[in-house]
């Protein structure tokens, strides 16, 4: 009679996620932790045959969480926190060895992109001119001239501002 073989079992993903904070955090609330491990990550310590702790950054719903958490804490009127700020000093630092990621500044978007400052350049002549002469018609018509633009052109540039500074203004 053959000799059946044995299934193996299933290894079980075994780590155990570790929430522990600096020694001297200065972070309060619940957003400033979030920044800390969206910045940080947290600490995971595997199986007890390889106990060693490696870190494991935020992903997907909860990295995008922990970003806007980060971006709250930025723009609000409360003083940076130091472990915050050493963490985004790291990031910036070529040469700091306090962080395991870099960060990489780039273009959110290939090809042509809108020239924002361009765009509130334009907007910031119409609404001047739109008050001199009382009407933005003729704004319009001198901005066009001014800047060497058709008509059109000025148009989709001031609704281009106006747009962006309507999404500015409701994210805070």
């Amino acid at each position: 009679m053959p000799h059946a073989k044995r299934r193996r079992r299933p290894t079980a993903s075994y780590h155990v996620t570790i929430f522990t904070p600096p020694l001297n955090a200065d972070l309060k609330t619940p957003d400033e932790w979030m920044a800390y491990y969206f910045l940080k990550g947290v600490a995971r310590q595997g199986p007890p045959k390889n106990p060693l702790i490696s870190r494991k950054y935020l992903s997907g719903e909860k990295e995008r969480m922990a970003r806007q958490a980060l971006v709250r804490v930025l723009r609000s009127d409360r003083q940076l926190s130091t472990t915050l700020r050493k963490q985004l000093a790291a990031l910036f630092d070529y040469l700091s060895d306090a962080a395991e990621r870099k960060l990489i500044l780039q273009y959110r978007a290939e090809g042509q992109r809108s020239n924002l400052t361009g765009n509130a350049q334009v907007a910031g002549y119409v609404a001047h001119k739109s008050k001199e002469l009382n009407s933005k018609t003729a704004a319009v018509k001198a901005a066009a001239i001014f800047f060497g633009r058709d008509e059109k052109t000025v148009q989709k540039m001031v609704a281009k501002h106006r747009q962006r500074m309507k999404a500015a203004y409701t994210r805070e």
